[in-house]
């Protein structure tokens, strides 16, 4: 049983690199293989952990292919599984995780609320239980950068500069994998930049934070995907 459960996790972090490289559909691939390798052994941690990973998988495709709007729905599934398996086992750890993969699923499908309410909840468990794995603080300030944007959405103007120096306060953190660091940076002001640009159609803000993402992404390039990402956003607001 113990070798069947480290295949498991060998596929599933060969589904997570296949990812990282772009290449989505041989990520959900394997990573269905993972799911079923984790079910082989009921290793019930190990299916919600992968279930968010699918929908991260889905998540990344659609964000570069824009056009495959049915990916969004399929990620919201996996999310959704993710947090009710969680919940089932009395899991608080990844719930909050899941949580917070469901919220940028809702955000994804424009239903700000329930993005809001899901991220909020992730925040809380997170800040929590210090010993978690997931409340380092450049965790919760990559949560509160997403959760600034849904709150400059609401109406709080004073969000944008919340989620500005979030980001930059992601950066600064000396004790987390800096590609990790640079992923979550880019990533908030990338979607600071989207929803400037879908409230507003201010497009010299809009591209002010877009050229703050170009920086981080210019400064690191392992950071194929969000290049891509960032391609897709100036085709759509320049």
């Amino acid at each position: 049983m113990t070798q069947e459960i480290s295949l498991a996790r060998k596929i599933h972090a060969q589904a997570w690199q296949e990812n990282e490289n772009g290449n989505f559909e041989t990520a959900l691939e394997i990573g269905q293989k993972a799911l079923n390798a984790y079910l082989k052994t009921q290793d019930i941690f190990g299916i919600a952990d992968m279930c968010c990973q699918m929908s991260l998988f889905y998540r990344t495709w659609v964000s570069v292919e824009p056009a495959k709007t049915e990916l969004k729905i399929m990620a919201l599934g996996y999310a959704q599984t993710a947090v009710d398996l969680n919940l089932t086992l009395g899991e608080n750890e990844n719930l909050g995780r899941s949580y917070y993969t469901l919220s940028k699923c809702y955000s994804d499908l424009g239903r700000y609320q329930l993005s809001q309410e899901s991220v909020v909840k992730a925040i809380s468990l997170a800040e929590a239980d210090p010993t978690s794995k997931y409340s380092h603080p450049a965790i919760i300030l990559d949560m509160k950068t997403h959760l600034g944007c849904l709150e400059y959405l609401a109406g709080d103007e004073s969000a944008v500069g919340r989620v500005d120096q979030f980001a930059k306060d992601i950066l600064a953190q000396s004790d987390y994998p800096q590609y990790e660091l640079a992923v979550w940076a880019s990533g908030a002001y990338l979607n600071l930049a989207l929803r400037i640009f879908e409230k507003t159609k201010d497009k010299t803000k809009a591209q002010f934070y877009l050229n703050q993402a170009k920086e981080i992404i210019d400064q690191n390039p392992k950071l194929s995907v969000r290049k891509k990402q960032f391609e897709n956003l100036v085709n759509l607001i320049i």
